[in-house]
């Protein structure tokens, strides 16, 4: 799970938690929250058309998408399952997943660079790459970030299959970075869980709540997300 899907999971576990205290009225049941679509393409330039697809892990959820820049909702376009989205020139999509009962997910953006040849597509996914600050991101995965992005650099592109595949590459490196914002959040949504007391909550809410906090602080202890830092003697 991403780091952003992380955050909200706390987040949304700590308002449902929130909503179900003792003594404040819930209705018959609580409402889950569906979780955040994902995208088969990841964002970046391309030198040829994509197709996009877009799923969620929540069974029975229904992805609602728009292309025009406006937040989706349940009156906008339906995304079959198994069905893509044609990505011929620039384009943001965003999504969200609907389930019925269950509140509507957070929205997932991914905006696409379409260009007229791979070589051209190239050259902007390596500016983009070259344009990042590593002040900006956690130390690991700039870390991570710099190491495939010189493996990606050194690769051969004598054909038009390999300038993609290089291409393709550097968007995937792009998406691993983490900025220090986003892990700011995680650790100000742990430490704000940490306060909860259990017999203050439902049985169901507390069950749900525990499991995005154990998800979330698993993901916080792995290498990939600690700050390096703090751990040297």
């Amino acid at each position: 799970m991403k780091l952003k899907q992380v955050i909200i999971a706390v987040a949304s576990a700590l308002l449902m938690l929130s909503c179900t205290q003792v003594g404040i009225e819930t209705g018959d049941k609580e409402m889950q929250t569906t979780l955040m679509p994902e995208f088969s393409v990841t964002a970046g330039a391309y030198g040829s058309i994509q197709q996009v697809g877009i799923t969620t892990t929540t069974a029975e959820a229904v992805i609602y998408y728009t292309t025009d820049g406006i937040e989706p909702g349940a009156t906008s376009l339906v995304l079959a399952s198994g069905s893509t989205i044609t990505v011929d020139k620039d384009m943001t999509i965003k999504a969200v997943a609907i389930k019925s009962g269950w509140k509507m997910s957070a929205v997932a953006s991914a905006s696409y660079q379409i260009y007229t040849d791979v070589t051209a597509a190239l050259e902007v996914a390596l500016a983009t790459a070259d344009g990042k600050i590593e002040t900006d991101y956690t130390a690991d995965s700039w870390k991570t970030f710099q190491t495939i992005l010189t493996v990606v650099k050194a690769m051969v592109q004598t054909t038009e299959a390999e300038v993609i595949k290089k291409t393709e590459a550097i968007n995937a490196s792009l998406s691993g970075l983490i900025t220090k914002a986003s892990r700011n959040l995680l650790v100000a949504a742990l430490s704000e869980a940490d306060t909860k007391i259990e017999a203050d909550y439902s049985q169901t809410s507390w069950s749900s709540f525990k499991t995005s906090l154990t998800s979330a602080k698993a993901l916080l202890e792995t290498t990939e997300y600690n700050d390096p830092i703090k751990n040297r003697t």
